[in-house]
């Protein structure tokens, strides 16, 4: 597809998703561009990895660990390993979900898991200072109290349809009716595709947003609820204006 140069190149620094629904992108459509407020992000696999949650990691290897049952088939082994998950890991990760609402709310923060948005290749910028997983990590650890305040400023959410990057007349100049295998070449042989990534983000941060998501792509239900003013023919302009300037 041609929209997947977008996701390769644009892992601008954190990138880390969910996939519940997709919407129409004629339904995405609104009157202003989303208003800014408190928006954070967290990595669900840097919550579950060695320096994340600690009580979390040790269930996560003991359920993975069996001790030597040579005797056991695959099949057997497969069956032990999610009969331990659900009895170790799922309760502990029903406890920490819980504890990430409750941090969340204290902080009036609307806070959402990059990973799974990243699974849907919907995230086509990021910005690093809006993830707050290294402030979760001793919260969710009982080293601080769950009620302790964490500051970030607000920002916006914004939605492009890179789709539209390839429209005949007003797509993205340089990308307008490529192939897939043109695309493929194009990117692999030029910087055309980083440089679209790095207009990506500098759009992002002249406009206080905190995160870019992709409407041709699916999203979570929760993203879709905030759905606002599309941006696509705002960001075309600036890319195409800035190789003239």
């Amino acid at each position: 597809m041609h929209q997947t140069f977008v996701l390769k190149h644009s892992r601008i620094a954190f990138v880390v998703v969910w996939v519940l629904l997709s919407v129409a992108v004629s339904k995405a459509q609104g009157d202003q561009p989303c208003a800014e407020r408190k928006i954070a992000f967290y990595d669900q696999y840097v919550i579950e990895a060695a320096n994340g949650v600690r009580r979390l990691h040790k269930a996560v290897e003991v359920a993975i660990d069996p001790g030597y049952v040579p005797t056991q088939s695959a099949q057997a082994r497969e069956e032990s390993y999610k009969k331990r998950r659900r009895l170790l890991v799922d309760p502990l990760l029903k406890e920490i979900n819980d504890s990430i609402e409750r941090i969340a709310n204290h902080n009036k923060i609307l806070l959402w898991e990059t990973s799974a948005l990243d699974s849907t290749s919907s995230i086509l910028v990021l910005i690093p200072g809006f993830d707050i997983t290294d402030r979760l990590v001793p919260i969710l650890n009982k080293d601080q109290s769950e009620t302790t305040d964490i500051t970030i400023r607000k920002s916006r959410v914004a939605f492009v349809d890179s789709r539209k990057f390839f429209d005949v007349d007003g797509g993205l100049i340089g990308f307008r009716l490529l192939s897939e295998d043109q695309l493929k070449d194009l990117c692999k042989t030029t910087k055309k595709c980083a440089d679209v990534s790095k207009r990506l983000e500098e759009y992002a941060r002249q406009n206080n947003i905190s995160v870019i998501i992709d409407l041709s792509k699916p999203r979570p239900e929760k993203v879709d609820a905030l759905i606002c003013k599309e941006e696509t023919t705002a960001f075309i302009a600036y890319y195409n204006q800035s190789l003239s300037s």
